[in-house]
């Protein structure tokens, strides 16, 4: 395969995973402080998080291949570290696989029933779901690369279609007009910021290229770039097409709990396209699949390493699989309000992983003075703001939970 497939096949991975069926939900979430606002914390959002993804790029280099946030975090930041990073990068794995399995597995359902008209048992679409995509993951990254590709196409195509058909209906009286809502700002910068969450991927990206600075700096960026391109679109022909008062509205829409579902019927009313439907089922059914695909190729490079198990050999790569995608299972069928509990609280765990360890790793591996290929240009106050403002992320999610903070219900 040659470099600029590959390095292609890996802004797409990237790319893949920040943006999956949650990105839908962002008008939802931005329409009660407007689309300039909106824009602008995406903005800030996507630099924040592109800057701790170079972070994670340093700090993976200066070390051997095949290394991951286990030994990491544990060379840097010692044992507590390791924990840390340990807990809130297994709870993201499982938890949002977790999510991605109930969803697939869904999906799977409709799909057989629609095609062959059988209703299977839950248990027997989940390990479809499973065996399908997760034998993708078990074959390696190549396989996932390749898969993944095709996905990404279908996933281009159903997006390009539904602006295609949602842009003539954009009124931009409905953009510019002013919400008063300042407030539910608290509740969008988490959500945002998730948005823009793919760096886990970065050490087995780094694996599968090489220690090529130039190309993984560029894939990490364009990584991060195209998704921003790709919600600006989405936030302009949305909250372009929906008022936020009046019929057909962000109101009547948050009145119904803010279902996407009842936004994609809006959507499809003032438009009057009988096709956006099926092309928001199509981008969502894929998004899903291409999320669970990066991340759980993250997970079982991420499990191989931290428990010392060499998973080139096959059988080695099964046994890392099974703790891979057991756990999210058994929460997808015996603790599913646990998970869903715990997904409740994802953003903290990626606050924790892409904004407070990044920075503080970078900053104890320089104080060693470690021979380093690659250093990013931030500097230590640089550093000791992304931690702080990780913290801020931490402790607005907190507050948000429990309902301290303006605009909670």
């Amino acid at each position: 395969m040659s470099d600029a497939f590959k390095t292609f096949g890996c802004i797409l991975l990237i790319v893949g995973i920040a943006i999956g069926g949650g990105m839908l939900a962002l008008p939802l979430v931005t329409a009660a402080i407007g689309f300039p606002l909106a824009i602008l914390l995406l903005i800030f959002c996507w630099a924040v998080m592109s800057l701790t993804a170079l972070l994670i790029l340093e700090v993976n280099l200066a070390f051997p291949a095949g290394t991951n946030f286990s030994a990491m975090s544990r060379h840097t930041l010692g044992r507590g570290g390791q924990i840390t990073t340990w807990v809130s990068l297994l709870l993201l794995y499982y938890t949002t696989n977790a999510a991605y399995i109930s969803g697939g597995s869904s999906m799977l359902s409709v799909v057989t029933k629609l095609i062959i008209g059988i209703t299977w048992p839950d248990w027997v679409n989940v390990l479809i779901f499973i065996i399908v995509l997760g034998g993708v993951v078990v074959l390696g990254m190549r396989s996932v690369d390749y898969i993944n590709r095709g996905l990404m196409t279908i996933k281009g195509i159903a997006f390009f279609a539904i602006i295609f058909l949602i842009l003539p209906d954009v009124n931009a009286n409905n953009l510019v007009s002013s919400t008063q809502q300042l407030p539910y700002i608290w509740h969008t910068l988490p959500i945002l910021m998730i948005a823009f969450c793919s760096q886990i991927v970065i050490p087995s990206i780094r694996n599968y290229i090489g220690p090529d600075v130039k190309r993984l700096r560029i894939i990490v960026l364009s990584g991060s770039f195209i998704p921003l391109m790709i919600y600006i679109c989405w936030e302009l022909v949305t909250l372009g097409v929906l008022p936020l008062h009046g019929a057909n509205s962000f109101q009547n829409i948050a009145a119904k709990h803010g279902s996407i579902d009842d936004m994609v019927m809006n959507i499809q009313h003032i438009a009057g396209s009988k096709y956006i439907n099926l092309c928001v089922d199509i981008f969502t059914n894929i998004a899903l699949t291409t999320s669970f695909l990066g991340l759980s190729i993250s997970a079982l490079d991420f499990l191989s390493e931290a428990t010392k198990i060499n998973s080139r050999k096959f059988s080695n790569r099964f046994i890392v699989s099974l703790l891979t995608f057991i756990p999210s299972i058994l929460f997808v069928f015996f603790y599913p309000k646990g998970f869903v509990l715990a997904l409740g609280y994802s953003s903290i765990f990626v606050a924790i992983l892409a904004l407070i360890l990044p920075p503080l790793m970078v900053r104890n591996l320089r104080k060693k003075n470690k021979e380093q290929i690659y250093r990013t240009w931030q500097t230590t106050p640089i550093l000791w703001l992304l931690v702080l403002l990780g913290i801020g992320f931490v402790v607005v999610e907190i507050l948000s939970s429990l309902h301290m903070l303006p605009g909670s219900h």
